[in-house]
């Protein structure tokens, strides 16, 4: 496989590095990279396998494996790292590898799917899109047909009170692995691949300080499911935020960036305590 491509935001302070959803670009992390490029250099890049020339599935594994490329690129000792969505498992896998370089983790409405004897706490859109996934990735001349219904899947859920440039904003993202049917049947095989990928033993040897946010309107990825994994950790805090949906870090904004940055430079207020007191602010 080619060496993955990332992008750099800042150039002093801490690291920061951005691991988003399969099949989506940057935009979740735009307000973000605008509120601490003075604070620390940040390196983003987008999980492979959806788009370009795909002649490999990439699965959470290899996914880890282009962040340790990027490491010994950028020559990095030590990074905080931040996930959204999908990026969760590959996160967690990671810092679990890494210890020494990945010294705090931040999880952003992750999908814990298919944890032991969590099942029960998935959200129906989780179990649906694996459904879906896994037809196609078992027919896959249903291409046209099913990414239709994916993407119906994925725009259903809420996203604010009315419609906003946000929205529609967000709205073009959501499609963006849906452009082709080729785009369709690799992000259905990463989905599967991701979504059965079991971090139960992983998130109990993690040792490095992490937090678990959760929107309370999140109906992608259940809210219930993320305290509970929160729990998990040997060292994890879990902060709920007030009329919050799955798209946070985008429509939030500062208050939520102010929360992440108490937790990075005092983690141990936040570790098991309780959900809601440590969230910054109300909506900016």
């Amino acid at each position: 496989m080619n060496e993955p491509t990332f992008q750099v935001i800042g150039n002093e302070g801490p690291t920061v590095v951005c691991i988003g959803a399969l099949g989506q670009g940057p935009l979740i992390w735009q307000k973000l990279w605008r509120y601490f490029e003075s604070k620390c250099r940040i390196i983003s890049w987008n999980l492979r396998g959806t788009q370009g020339d795909v002649k490999d599935q990439f699965r959470v594994n290899d996914h880890v494996a282009d962040l340790e490329s990027v490491v010994r690129r950028e020559g990095l000792r030590s990074c905080r790292v931040i996930t959204w969505c999908s990026g969760a498992k590959v996160g967690i896998e990671a810092v679990l590898r890494h210890p020494a370089v990945c010294e705090s983790l931040v999880l952003c409405n992750g999908t814990y799917t298919r944890m032991r004897h969590l099942e029960s706490l998935e959200t129906p859109f989780e179990r649906t899109l694996l459904e879906l996934c896994e037809a196609l990735g078992s027919r896959p001349g249903l291409a046209n047909t099913m990414k239709g219904a994916m993407l119906s899947l994925l725009e259903g859920p809420k996203m604010g009170d009315r419609e906003s440039e946000t929205s529609r904003e967000l709205r073009n993202m959501i499609r963006e692995p849906f452009i082709t049917k080729e785009t369709a049947l690799n992000y259905a095989r990463q989905v599967v691949d991701y979504m059965t990928h079991d971090v139960s033993s992983a998130i109990g040897e993690v040792k490095v300080p992490v937090l678990v946010v959760s929107g309370n309107r999140d109906c992608i990825s259940s809210p219930r499911m993320a305290e509970v994994v929160a729990g998990r950790f040997a060292r994890g805090g879990f902060v709920e935020v007030p009329e919050a949906n799955h798209y946070a870090l985008y429509e939030m904004g500062t208050p939520l960036f102010k929360t992440i940055e108490r937790f990075w430079d005092d983690p141990e207020p936040f570790l098991h305590r309780a959900k809601v007191s440590h969230f910054a602010g109300d909506r900016a």
